[in-house]
């Protein structure tokens, strides 16, 4: 069983809803090594189920795989494995940058903590678990060829997005693009880098995803910009940073941390229905509706 090898390991568990949580912090110093090369195959199996792809060329791309990691992020169901996340931190272009590695979830339906999706969940602790840096501008990476990552990080914060796609526009375009240039040489050394797109040529070796459907969005503009500028067969991937001010990114973190202190008090979790779990749910996209506030006025 995948989620012994974290209780023999002495990794305190999380209760978010009906899943439980574990956060590794240096995982490579924390879990056995043959420990590790079982997490590194159970994971492989749960993206090439999740993608219907052989995903077995990003697992095995290094020998020391977790060796690179800051951080491991793996959720589970009653015991089975559902979804998991790797990011790397570093101090970087004067920002605390959070590069989320990877984020893979297998759909599942559920009392899920306080109706978000399990993107958003794992988004928001792995938010949550950086609030040492609330005193510097923080910035979360991604790189990606599904439309579906670029719709988490506008949820997370629309005006902060680059690239913008669609009608709004970035509030801090010179500080979005100075992150997204060192990023993508940082990440893809020595790729061509489109910066008014912010598409990274070649990044990956070619298509990640068997399964198309996967890979698309319920927004079809996104669709669209994917279909006309980004080659997925070459290997293209969309580069895409999400820039906090540093009250946003507190306003996160106590939102984030106020629902964990209701579910202790109530452990089974109150329903997404309930007048607290609405409230706490219009808490979350409460900057959201701020700039459109502003935006209004």
């Amino acid at each position: 069983m995948v989620e012994k090898i974290f209780i023999e390991s002495g990794i305190p568990s999380r209760r978010r809803g009906d899943c439980t949580l574990y956060r590794v912090e240096n995982p490579s110093k924390l879990i056995l090594r043959r420990d590790l090369e079982t997490l590194r195959s159970a994971f492989c199996k749960l993206t090439d189920k999740i993608y219907g792809a052989d995903t077995a060329f990003h697992w095995y791309k290094h020998d020391q795989y977790f060796d690179e990691l800051s951080k491991l992020w793996v959720i589970f169901i009653k015991g089975n494995l559902i979804g998991m996340a790797t990011t790397k931190e570093e101090e970087l272009c004067g920002e605390h940058i959070i590069y989320i590695d990877c984020m893979n979830i297998f759909p599942v339906s559920g009392n899920l903590f306080w109706g978000q999706s399990l993107g958003a969940l794992l988004g928001r602790e792995i938010l949550l678990s950086s609030w040492t840096f609330i005193h510097k501008p923080v910035s979360v990476i991604f790189r990606t060829q599904n439309a579906n990552v670029y719709s988490l990080g506008y949820s997370v914060l629309p005006s902060g997005i680059y690239p913008q796609i669609g009608q709004r526009n970035n509030r801090d375009l010179q500080r979005s693009q100075r992150i997204a240039k060192y990023m993508a040489e940082y990440l893809s050394p020595g790729k061509y880098y489109e910066l008014d797109k912010s598409v990274i040529r070649g990044a990956y070796y070619g298509y990640l995803y068997g399964n198309e459907i996967i890979a698309k969005s319920s927004r079809a503009d996104l669709n669209q910009f994917f279909k006309e500028n980004i080659n997925k067969e070459e290997g293209d991937a969309l580069l895409i940073v999400v820039s906090s001010k540093k009250w946003e990114f507190i306003a996160a973190i106590v939102s984030h941390s106020l629902c964990i202190f209701l579910q202790k008090i109530n452990p089974m979790g109150l329903p997404k229905s309930n007048v607290i779990g609405r409230m706490l749910h219009s808490l979350f996209n409460l900057k959201t509706k701020i700039f459109r506030w502003k935006k209004s006025i």
